[in-house]
C-alpha cells in the first residue's frame, strides 16, 4: 500500500474502468492458473506497507492492484486504483512500475489526478541462513507525468533495505527501513515498517504491522494495520486489510482491498 498522500474522489466513468481492470485480472488468472507457479503471501508486496525481500523470476509478470480509502483528519483520500507491475530481470532482480490514480475530497474542494509514476529495481543481496535475514535493496525514481496542483512537479527518489526472518514454515517477520518520496509535499520521507506474518495453511495468510513516516517539515505519522490474503488459484491471490494512524494525536483510518495475478 502506498504512502497515504492527499488524493481525490472519482467520477463514475473512472470507477467503471477500475472495476473492469479487476474483472480482467480475475479472468486472466483463472485462464492461466494451471500453468503458473504458486503464489504465497510471502512473495506479494501487497497489502500493507512493508515490502518483501523476494523478486519475480525472469519471463514472469506479476500485477498487484487494489483500491485504497483513507479517512484523514483533514480530508478523504482514495487510490482508484494502485497498480504495481513487476517482472524479473534475472534470478535475483526485478523491474517495478507503480501507477496510481489518486483522488481527494476536502471541505473546500475535490480533485482527481494521475500520481507520479514510480520506476524501481529490486535486487537480492543476502540469502537468509539461520538468524541472518533475507535481504534485498529497492531503489527507484519517481517521475511526475501530468501537471496537477495535487502533486509536486519535482522528480524524487526512493531507497529501501528489505529484510525477512523465518521462524517456522508458518511464521515470519519482514521489515524495511529507508526513505521514500512524498509526491504531495515534494520532499523525501524517512520510513520504517515491521510486519509479523502467520500462514495457517497453504492458502490463507494473516499479518499485523507497524509503520512509521517521518516527513522533514511536518509531524511524524505512526500506525498499525492488519489484514488477510487468500490464494484463490495457483497464480491468483486476493487481499483485504485496514488500519489506523496518528498525526499530532489526530486519528486517521484506512481500508484496502486488492488482487494479485502472475502471468
Amino acid at each position: 500500500m502506498p504512502f497515504p498522500l492527499p488524493i481525490q474522489s472519482s467520477p463514475p466513468s473512472i470507477c467503471f474502468k477500475t472495476v473492469s481492470v479487476f474483472v480482467t485480472l480475475l479472468w486472466l488468472g483463472m485462464e492461466n492458473s494451471f500453468a503458473q507457479e504458486k503464489l504465497t503471501e510471502m512473495t506479494v508486496d501487497r497489502p500493507g506497507f512493508a515490502e518483501t525481500p523476494y523478486t519475480v523470476l525472469p519471463k514472469k509478470w506479476q500485477i498487484e492492484t487494489g483500491f485504497d480509502y483513507f479517512s484523514r483528519y483533514d480530508s478523504r483520500l482514495f487510490n482508484l486504483p494502485t497498480v504495481l507491475v513487476r517482472t524479473g530481470l534475472s534470478n535475483s532482480s526485478e523491474l517495478r512500475v507503480t501507477i496510481r490514480e489518486a483522488a481527494e475530497e476536502t471541505k473546500e474542494s475535490s480533485s482527481f489526478a494521475l500520481a507520479p509514476v514510480s520506476l524501481a529495481i529490486k535486487k537480492h543481496v543476502i540469502k537468509k541462513k539461520k538468524w541472518v535475514p533475507e535481504m534485498d535493496v529497492l531503489a527507484g525514481i519517481v517521475l511526475p507525468v501530468v501537471s496537477s496542483p495535487q502533486f509536486s512537479s519535482k522528480t524524487g527518489t526512493e531507497f529501501l533495505l528489505l529484510f525477512e526472518n523465518d521462524f517456522s514454515e508458518k511464521t515470519a517477520i519482514n521489515y524495511n527501513i529507508g526513505f521514500t518520496w512524498d509526491s504531495g509535499r515534494g520532499e523525501h520521507v524517512f520510513t520504517a515498517d515491521f510486519c509479523y506474518n502467520y500462514l495457517p495453511n497453504d492458502r490463507l495468510g494473516l499479518f499485523v504491522e507497524y509503520f512509521g513516516f517521518g516527513p522533514q517539515s511536518l509531524p511524524s505519522e505512526n500506525g498499525l494495520d492488519a489484514g488477510i490474503t487468500y490464494l484463490l488459484k495457483s497464480n491468483l491471490q486476493a487481499d483485504l486489510s485496514g488500519g489506523f494512524s496518528l498525526v499530532n494525536a489526530r486519528d486517521n483510518v484506512f481500508v484496502s482491498m486488492g488482487i494479485t495475478v502472475r502471468l
